[in-house]
């Protein structure tokens, strides 16, 4: 899964584990473009687009504790459309070897 979320944490790590879930470094939109330090949203994707989900909690260990919710929907054609606005990755969050 690819993530979009309020990333203020050097401690946080990738999940590299049987269920990757990666961080998205740029995005774009038509012609605006912007890195994931620009925006405060919270999203996920499945990797091959299958599901989109939508939460409220930032990825940083100082909230583990905090509840919090997602949404998810099973649905190609919108999760295609949020695999379509990601430029790359944050290289420091993926489980990608060579990019790091």
């Amino acid at each position: 899964m690819y993530t979009e979320t309020w990333l203020r944490d050097s401690s946080a790590v990738p999940d590299c584990g049987e269920y990757k879930v990666e961080m998205v470094g740029n995005m774009q939109i038509l012609t605006q473009a912007w890195k994931e330090t620009q925006d405060h949203s919270k999203w996920g994707v499945e990797t091959n687009g299958k599901f989109v989900c939508f939460s409220d909690i930032n990825y940083m260990r100082s909230q583990e504790e905090r509840g919090g919710g997602a949404m998810c929907i099973n649905d190609a054609n919108v999760g295609k459309l949020f695999l379509s606005t990601i430029i790359d990755l944050d290289p420091k969050m993926t489980c990608d070897a060579d990019a790091q």
